[in-house]
């Protein structure tokens, strides 16, 4: 919402006005805001009735209870004001959150892309890979970050192996490729479904082995059905086989030494979230509902290009951007990095249930999943990825330390602005190296004000009157928020959060 005192009216019909969102008015919100306390509660209560339990860890609840602050004027803003017209707009603090805010997810995710597209991949072309894991590893690598990196290191370097074997057999030996992965942990049910998006180099650099020769790329050959079944076998083995030795899983490939006595309160949530059940209460251990056609069975499943499943596993490589398509290079990075929910398929049903909808119906029919406000918050508080837990990581020669990074990432060897750069304010600054030592440039983090202009292409700091807006110092004193919005004629006060509701007696907490 922007402030618009006395702007005339041929002015305002003339440009867009910027309003800020108002999370307070969004179906999420009022869920957290009138459940959230309870099941808070809950949590301290299943604590204190099991004295091995940790109850929640501080980073979940520490998300949770920020999603309440992000957006709320009253808990602090940034001023644009416009000296032509002495119009001010005001933007208010984000919460910074991982997985359960859409709004901060939305914002790392067009960074995310903005800054892969402009500053780390070069214009060859690229293949999306996406490994999808059995139920069993998703609950392991979800319960065990480190797991989690092995597994995925042991993902990426079966994909550069492949590349590097082809190229040899095309007379390229000692090619190597790279990638950027993210680590996603939600499906379209908001279970918790820990897979591997990788974008990779779809070919290999030669030429590591002479330090005065240039690289060259080479693009891959096409892709064929048998490759991908074939890796995908082998990622399986791979994978197995380290958990097995890791003492994870048995020579049948099942769980060691998990059941519910071992299960503490996250680790109660993310089995449940990974198996689309009920955590706690008189239900616990059934099925959440699912709501659309009814059929008895699913139809069997359609041939598709470039995708295998083995044994819970599955691999899917048929996504491949041409070389200098950055437009699609940037849409498929913004798919990789979206958030975990979308507000406009979240509704609330009449008996309070949370209704969310899926983007497209399930080959069953079904189209959207039903669930009570506190299963609700427990798939959120499942899907919260660990502190210090990287979601976006580089391998191969798009890692940081990469040998002779610098002649393939754009723009990060000679000072020269990338060519797939769009924007003019996200240049990189210059950073002084070591002498003797080229000139090497980081980007910028892109401001709110770029975001906003590379995925709405409009210009948040040009006013209606036609003039520039500039930002005024942060407001963080609670005296100074309340007297400016007081004046402005805004809520000065954060909505209030509903107090825990009482428990039934004798609930059960397990799962």
């Amino acid at each position: 919402m922007s402030v618009q005192h006395a702007l005339p009216d041929h002015i305002r019909a003339a440009r867009p006005i910027y309003r800020r969102r108002q999370p307070e008015d969004s179906v999420l919100y009022r869920v957290m805001q009138e459940h959230l306390s309870t099941f808070l509660a809950m949590a301290d209560a299943r604590a204190e009735i099991d004295p091995s339990g940790s109850g929640l860890p501080r980073y979940v609840r520490r998300e949770l209870d920020g999603f309440l602050s992000c957006g709320i004027l009253a808990r602090g803003f940034v001023r644009a004001f416009c000296p032509s017209c002495r119009q001010s707009i005001l933007v208010a603090y984000s919460c910074k959150a991982r997985s359960v805010c859409p709004s901060c997810t939305g914002r790392r995710m067009a960074e995310v892309a903005a800054h892969l597209v402009d500053h780390v991949f070069p214009e060859v072309p690229v293949r999306q890979w996406v490994l999808s894991l059995p139920h069993r590893v998703r609950y392991l690598l979800a319960r065990h970050p480190a797991l989690c990196r092995e597994v995925r290191g042991i993902f990426v370097r079966a994909v550069h192996s492949f590349y590097s074997r082809r190229a040899k057999t095309q007379g390229h030996p000692g090619g190597r490729s790279g990638s950027v992965v993210q680590v996603q942990r939600f499906d379209s049910a908001i279970r918790l479904d820990l897979h591997f998006h990788a974008l990779t180099l779809d070919g290999v650099y030669a030429g590591f082995d002479d330090p005065g020769c240039p690289l060259t790329f080479h693009p891959a050959a096409d892709l064929t059905d048998d490759e991908v079944d074939w890796l995908v076998r082998h990622i399986k083995a791979l994978i197995n086989g380290h958990l097995r030795r890791g003492g994870y899983l048995d020579e049948q490939d099942a769980l060691l030494g998990e059941s519910a006595d071992d299960l503490d309160e996250m680790s109660t949530h993310q089995a449940a979230a990974v198996q689309g059940l009920i955590p706690f209460g008189l239900r616990s251990g059934q099925r959440v509902q699912l709501f659309g056609d009814e059929q008895k069975a699913p139809p069997p499943r359609p041939y598709k290009r470039l995708c295998a499943d083995h044994d819970g596993y599955s691999l899917h490589a048929a996504v491949r951007v041409a070389a200098g398509n950055s437009t699609r290079l940037e849409r498929i990075s913004r798919y990789v990095a979206r958030p975990a929910l979308a507000q406009d398929r979240l509704a609330v049903a009449r008996d309070g249930s949370i209704v969310y909808r899926f983007r497209r119906p399930w080959r069953n029919g079904k189209q959207a999943v039903v669930m009570d406000p506190l299963t609700f918050l427990s798939r959120l508080a499942a899907l919260i990825p660990p502190p210090r837990f990287h979601m976006l990581s580089y391998y191969g020669v798009l890692a940081p330390a990469a040998s002779r990074r610098d002649e393939i990432v754009p723009g990060s060897g000679d000072g020269e602005e990338p060519s797939s750069c769009r924007m003019e304010n996200s240049q990189a600054r210059a950073s002084s190296s070591d002498a003797g030592q080229r000139e090497r440039r980081r980007p910028e983090r892109m401001t709110w004000a770029e975001l906003v202009q590379r995925v709405w292409l409009e210009d948040v700091l040009r006013c209606p009157c036609g003039g520039r807006r500039r930002v005024l110092p942060m407001v963080f004193n609670p005296h100074s928020i309340e007297r400016i919005l007081r004046h402005l004629g805004l809520p000065h006060q954060a909505p209030p959060r509903a107090p825990p509701r009482p428990m039934p007696a004798g609930l059960p907490f397990s799962a």
